[in-house]
């Protein structure tokens, strides 16, 4: 099926550079974290029954950093952002029934660019870059508490993104630069969520990623596979298999001599992987946006679209999202201002037939139209 782009919010002046996204696929609303400056964050709201954005935004205190990654618990109706590009440490969590900021809650280090959420038991990870090794906070949502800490191996540190397998209890992080003193190898680390603990690890460096980094991760509906989105030139993908932390694959995209392209955020929908692609020219000047289509049945490029001149910068860890229910995927920009572009894929529609996503109880996949009508979790009408 063939990708289609739809339309293009922009956001306000002073509703710049987004790097966290996360959707409310039961109530039809997604919010995107942006910043002010950099010293002062925001969440805007997208309602995407109409694709308009909803005023007013919450919008953080000075000092209160933007955020770098961002999580959302359906069933309570809240999302929890983690700080980006400061040393102190703060999980933003926001009430999305009334679209406000509750308190904040503080952790020992900050940069928080990697997090993911189990919803069926309750707990939220968030990885710190500003430890070497680095430390994953454990995050018990029932009191907005920190529950535990993990520090990993030495050298194992700047993690840069996260996924969850719920259904096989792991949660894995992607760390290491790839340099730097001491060098920091490029490896996807494995947590056990039972006892949260650092049980295996996968080595990249013999397979040619030098100084790049794991950008994005994105699990199959089955919890078989892992897809990494390899930034650097070549553009490339890493097949792994989880249960043994094995490289089965990499497949190169397919970029034209005269552009070069980063892998820089992914979402998988049943058996398709979208990549969004951070482009340049062959002179390093930037190019629009590139939302590339792979097929993981077997492992190849199915098709690509390439955004607007001025959509550029698919910068962050979780700037692309997905509409289950109704065939859209969401990309924010990190310009200034942010600009959020929808596009449309036949092949996502009938997704809602999966049982459930990882980390959210099966029953919350019905009972509520996608595009509103329905509180969150509360059965309330708008």
């Amino acid at each position: 099926m063939t990708l289609e782009r739809i339309g293009a919010i922009t956001l306000a002046a002073d509703e710049n550079k987004i790097m966290a996204a996360v959707i409310d696929n039961i109530n039809g609303f997604a919010y995107f974290a942006c910043g002010v400056t950099w010293d002062q964050g925001k969440v805007v709201k997208i309602r995407l029954s109409d694709f308009t954005k909803i005023d007013p935004a919450v919008t953080f205190a000075v000092g209160e950093y933007q955020a770098g990654s961002g999580v959302i618990d359906e069933s309570n109706c809240f999302a929890y952002f983690g700080t980006c590009c400061t040393s102190d440490g703060k999980i933003y969590k926001i009430d999305l029934n009334t679209f406000t900021q509750l308190p904040t809650l503080g952790i020992p280090t900050g940069d928080d660019r990697a997090a993911a959420i189990d919803e069926l038991n309750g707990f939220a990870y968030f990885g710190s870059t500003f430890l070497e090794p680095t430390t994953i906070y454990k995050i018990r949502l029932s009191d907005f508490s920190n529950y535990a800490q993990l520090t990993l191996s030495t050298g194992e540190r700047q993690p840069e993104c996260a996924a969850i397998d719920t259904t096989n209890g792991f949660v894995y992080f992607a760390v290491g630069t790839g340099g730097g003193t001491p060098f920091a190898p490029i490896k996807l680390v494995k947590v056990r969520l039972s006892d949260f603990t650092r049980v295996d690890a996968l080595d990249l460096s013999p397979y040619g990623v030098g100084t790049n980094r794991i950008d994005a991760i994105s699990i199959d509906n089955n919890k078989e596979y892992a897809y990494l989105s390899i930034s650097g030139f070549p553009a490339r993908i890493f097949k792994v298999r989880l249960s043994d932390l094995t490289l089965i694959s990499i497949l190169t995209l397919d970029i034209e001599a005269n552009l070069q392209g980063y892998p820089e955020t992914s979402v998988i929908c049943q058996d398709f992987l979208y990549i969004g692609l951070d482009m340049y020219t062959s002179d390093w000047d930037d190019a629009p946006i590139r939302l590339v289509k792979i097929r993981l049945s077997d492992f190849s490029e199915v098709q690509h679209i390439d955004f607007n001149p001025e959509e550029k910068w698919p910068w962050g860890s979780e700037p692309s999202i997905i509409d289950l229910n109704k065939g859209f995927i969401y990309i924010g920009t990190y310009t200034s201002p942010a600009i959020i572009v929808k596009v449309y894929d036949s092949d996502i529609i009938g997704a809602a037939a999966v049982p459930y996503l990882p980390g959210r109880p099966p029953f919350r996949r019905t009972g509520a139209s996608v595009s509103g009508g329905i509180e969150c979790g509360r059965g309330k009408e708008r």
